[in-house]
């Protein structure tokens, strides 16, 4: 478990854009849905906002994205066997809120 924790947190860490966001591939522009995905995946490793420069990373990526009604608007995803793009705008705030939540630990930052 430490050594797939330990290639996981390299992977997204080497992964993240220069914006802070991540693509669907490393190399791809910044979206929400693969950030958040991203920020929740370092989040189950225990990685916290106030504690790690890549989680916090994601999230300035994703507030600074935030739509002025407080949602978060994304591009379609996709679910297997790919590429079926489904659009559920919901799911972009569900994702967004998820990840923010589980990165905080109850921690100011």
């Amino acid at each position: 478990m430490a050594d797939a924790s330990a290639a996981s947190t390299w992977f997204l860490t080497r992964a993240q854009n220069s914006d802070g966001g991540r693509g669907y591939r490393p190399g791809d522009s910044s979206d929400i849905a693969s950030t958040c995905y991203s920020v929740l995946a370092l989040s189950a490793m225990g990685r916290r906002v106030g504690e790690d420069p890549a989680v916090r990373a994601g999230v300035e990526f994703l507030l600074a994205r935030q739509d002025p009604d407080g949602g978060f608007t994304a591009v379609p995803d996709q679910v297997a066997p790919r590429p079926l793009l489904f659009d559920a705008p919901v799911f972009s705030g569900i994702w967004a809120l998820l990840a923010l939540a589980g990165c905080d630990g109850d921690r100011n930052w």
